[in-house]
C-alpha cells in the first residue's frame, strides 16, 4: 500500500512540474524572498532560511526549468511540499497564474 501512495505522490508531482510556468514560479519565489527580507529589515532583524531552500532557489533562479525544479525538490526531502505548492500555484488555473493574468490585463487596459 505504501508504494502505491508514493507512486501517486510522484505522479502528482510530475503532473505539476510538467504544467508549471517556471518563469512565473521564479517571479513568485523572488517576491516571497523580497517580502520576507523586507519585513525582517523593517523589524531590525535579518531573515534566515534553511540552507537547502537557499541552495535550491539559487539553482532554480539562475535557470528556471524542469530539471532545476526537480533538483530543488530533491534537495528538500520531507519538505518538498513547501516548494511544490508554489509550483502548483503557477500551473494553468493556479492562484499565481490567475493573479498574473489579471495584472497583465490591467496593465494593457483590457
Amino acid at each position: 500500500m505504501w508504494s502505491s501512495d508514493k507512486n501517486n505522490e510522484t505522479s502528482e508531482q510530475e503532473a505539476i512540474l510538467h504544467a508549471c510556468d517556471f518563469e512565473l514560479a521564479r517571479d513568485e519565489f523572488a517576491e516571497f524572498f523580497r517580502m520576507i527580507n523586507r519585513d525582517a529589515e523593517a523589524s531590525g532583524e535579518q531573515a534566515v532560511f534553511r540552507e537547502e531552500l537557499v541552495k535550491g532557489w539559487r539553482l532554480f533562479a539562475d535557470n528556471p526549468n524542469l530539471e532545476t525544479a526537480k533538483a530543488w525538490l530533491q534537495l528538500m526531502p520531507g519538505n518538498e511540499d513547501l516548494v511544490l505548492k508554489t509550483f502548483a500555484d503557477c500551473c494553468p488555473g493556479g492562484r499565481a497564474g490567475a493573479r498574473s493574468a489579471l495584472f497583465n490585463r490591467l496593465r494593457k487596459g483590457d
